[in-house]
């Protein structure tokens, strides 16, 4: 991390919501490699007990939220 001494986050971005996929395995992991001053941030669909909602519109529009969320300092 050396290299990137101007970091202050980490995201960690997958599609599935945050109870399902690498989430819940890696982020312990996650934060215990980063230094303490990087913070480990969470970028997916919310929790759920599905792992898609089950309609295009939604699912397109969670979809975009987490690209802008993503790309949110990008110029």
């Amino acid at each position: 991390f050396a290299s990137y001494s101007e970091l202050k986050e980490c995201l960690w971005v997958q599609e599935e919501p945050e109870n399902m996929g690498g989430w819940n395995y890696i982020s312990f992991a996650l934060r215990q490699l980063l230094p303490q001053k990087i913070d480990l941030v969470y970028v997916g669909r919310e929790r759920s007990a599905s792992p898609a909602t089950g309609f295009t519109l939604r699912h397109k529009q969670e979809h975009e939220a987490i690209l802008k969320q993503v790309f949110r300092n990008e110029g």
